[in-house]
C-alpha cells in the first residue's frame, strides 16, 4: 500500500508543475489583457480618476489613462527636464548647467564642471530597419515593448530630477560665494 503513495504524490507534483508552467507562460507582461473597467455607482473625482464599486462590491479609485498619452506625457516631462538642466542652444535657452558655469566664471576662478550627462542621447540614433510603409514612404522602423520604453523613460526622469537637484544646489552655493566676495 505504501508503494502507491509516492506514485500519487509524483502525479500531483507533475500536475502542479504543469499548471505553474502554463500559468507562467500565459502571463506575458507585453500583452494587454481584456478587462471590463466600468465601475458601479461611479463618480469622477478628478482627471482620469473615478470612484466606484468593482465587480466584488469593493469601493475603489480607478485611474485610467490611454497608453499613448501616458508615454507622451512621460517623454515630454523628460525632455523638459533635459532642457531645463542643459538648455537648448537652438532656442537660445540657457540651462542650469550653463548658469552654473557662468557663476563660476564671474569670479575669474576656473572650477571644473561636472560632466554633462545627457541621458536621452541614444533615443535619436538610427536604430531600426529601413522599411517602405503602407503609404510608400521610406521610414526607419523600430519596435520595442511599451513597458520597456516606459521604464527607460522613468529612469531618465529619475536621473534628470537628481541632476537638477544637484546643479541647483551647486548654483545656490556658487551664488552665495559670489555675494560674499
Amino acid at each position: 500500500m505504501s508503494k502507491y503513495v509516492p506514485v500519487r504524490m509524483s502525479r500531483s507534483v507533475l500536475a502542479l508543475s504543469a499548471l505553474v508552467l502554463v500559468a507562467g507562460c500565459s502571463s506575458n507582461p507585453h500583452k494587454a489583457e481584456k478587462a471590463d473597467t466600468r465601475l458601479k455607482n461611479a463618480e469622477e473625482v478628478g482627471q482620469n480618476v473615478t470612484i466606484g464599486q468593482n465587480d466584488s462590491g469593493e469601493v475603489v479609485a480607478s485611474r485610467k489613462l490611454k497608453l499613448a498619452d501616458q508615454l507622451r506625457d512621460l517623454q515630454r516631462e523628460v525632455y523638459e527636464l533635459e532642457y531645463e538642466i542643459y538648455g537648448d542652444s537652438k532656442l537660445g535657452r540657457k540651462g542650469i548647467y550653463t548658469v552654473l558655469r557662468e557663476c563660476h566664471d564671474k569670479g575669474g576662478e576656473l572650477k571644473r564642471m561636472p560632466s554633462r550627462a545627457i541621458l536621452t542621447k541614444a533615443e535619436d540614433k538610427f536604430g531600426g530597419k529601413m522599411v517602405v510603409d503602407e503609404n510608400k514612404n521610406l521610414v526607419n522602423l523600430s519596435d520595442e515593448y511599451f513597458l520597456d520604453r516606459i521604464k527607460r523613460f522613468e529612469g531618465y526622469k529619475d536621473g534628470y530630477e537628481q541632476q537638477k537637484e544637484d546643479f541647483e544646489d551647486k548654483l545656490r552655493v556658487c551664488k552665495h560665494e559670489k555675494e560674499r566676495e
